[in-house]
């Protein structure tokens, strides 16, 4: 893998789902806040251009709210722009991560446990992270001492068939390599104990 200093995400959307839900949903909060906003701000000049009221009142009441409706909408509209770039941009901090931890269980049911996930600097979950990495280090480990065992079991029965074969197994030397294997068979069921399956 490369190292995170020479790694930088150029692509935003990276789980486009979840940051399109994202980015959706905080458009609507934005949207239905504007309608609030905008009802406090416009009703007093709205209720003001009602036929009851004096002609150059109302006359006052729609400058204003025409001067109010052209600022506002541009600022309006800015305003939901730059919080969907920047909700891009949070959710781009999660889904990163989340591409990455999902790539980095499929490496452990795959058997690459020698793979770590590595996360920039600012990124989020870098607790889950850690503890992924940690768990494929611990199998990695456990693995190794099953591979280690079995290779010296396996050679523990090759030289008690070779002693069979040449009919010199002697009651101490079979008691020694039963002795062994037995160690063998206890380190890997040390492990195997630690698995609840």
């Amino acid at each position: 893998m490369t190292s995170m200093a020479q790694y930088t995400r150029r692509n935003y959307f990276i789980d486009k789902k979840m940051q399109t839900k994202y980015i959706v949903l905080v458009i609507a909060v934005l949207v239905l806040h504007t309608i609030i906003v905008l009802a406090a701000v416009f009703l007093p000049y709205i209720l003001m251009l009602s036929p009851d009221v004096p002609l150059d009142t109302r006359a006052e009441a729609a400058k204003a709210f025409i001067l109010v409706h052209t600022n506002a909408w541009p600022v309006i509209g800015g305003i939901i722009v730059f919080f969907a770039i920047m909700t891009l941009f949070v959710t781009h901090r999660i889904a990163g991560p989340i591409f990455r931890i999902k790539r980095g269980i499929r490496d452990i049911a795959d058997g690459r446990l020698n793979e770590r996930i590595h996360l920039r600097k600012k990124d989020e979950f870098h607790d889950v992270a850690e503890e992924l990495n940690s768990l494929a280090k611990r199998f990695s480990d456990s693995f190794s001492v099953l591979k280690e065992n079995s290779s010296l079991m396996t050679g523990y029965i090759e030289e008690l068939e070779r002693e069979i074969l040449e009919k010199r197994l002697e009651e101490s030397t079979g008691r020694q390599i039963i002795r062994k294997i037995q160690e063998s068979r206890t380190a890997i069921q040390g492990i195997l104990d630690r698995f609840h399956v």
